[in-house]
């Protein structure tokens, strides 16, 4: 018995599915019977409301006024599945703080030289004051620092001994052993807590550190 092995002359199709993404906060449910037909009013990130069917088969409870919400839709157009948020953890000093007249609380951090406001829950008003520096955990999609872990640096001193600012690395040494770091997993800041990266730094400098987290001070 012989087997033809028969080549497909067909031109391939690619398919591609793309997910429709619904965003935004939540102005309020109703449930209706017979069913239960749950359907979500969302006051859409994009701009605008609209009120979509809940698909409970997805596994999204059923959320409540107020709510972030960030939703993929079925093919009926239902809100069908959780999204869920990244979260980042970027190390900061924080700059300012500010309380808006509903309650609000918003604090400024710079974030390797970049201000950048968020959402905060607890009171920042000393970390303002006197220029911490913070490990931050931030909810990327509310913009809400959820927690976070002040950094203590001037434990440890270290000499620069080579840098390259074309490739973003540098070499420290500390007792004889020598430290291969690269911009991209350290933070430099000077004595006022001002981010000044490895473009600040000079051969024969030395820079603080508190072993546990990457970030330096300069010493003044």
């Amino acid at each position: 018995m012989s087997i033809a092995l028969v080549h497909a002359t067909t031109t391939p199709m690619v398919i591609r599915a793309n997910r429709v993404v619904v965003e935004g906060t939540v102005a309020g449910t109703t449930t209706t019977w017979p069913g239960p037909i749950v359907r979500v009013t969302i006051d859409l990130k994009a701009g605008g409301s609209k009120t979509y069917i809940l698909n409970l088969a997805g596994g999204i409870p059923v959320p409540g006024e107020g709510a972030v919400v960030k939703y993929g839709l079925n093919f009926d157009a239902a809100l069908y599945v959780p999204i869920g948020y990244a979260a980042l953890s970027p190390f900061g000093v924080c700059t300012s703080y500010v309380i808006n007249g509903d309650g609000d609380k918003n604090a400024t951090f710079d974030v390797k030289g970049v201000p950048i406001t968020y959402i905060v829950t607890e009171t920042f008003q000393d970390h303002a004051t006197t220029n911490d520096y913070l490990d931050l955990t931030i909810d990327t999609g509310t913009g809400t620092v959820t927690a976070h872990a002040l950094i203590t640096v001037g434990l440890t001193a270290y000499e620069v001994v080579s840098l390259d600012l074309v490739n973003g690395t540098m070499t420290l040494l500390n007792s004889a052993t020598y430290y291969f770091v690269d911009d991209t997993t350290v933070v430099v800041y000077d004595e006022d807590q001002t981010y000044i990266g490895l473009a600040g730094l000079s051969v024969g400098d030395d820079v603080y550190w508190n072993g546990t987290d990457p970030v330096f001070e300069l010493v003044p």
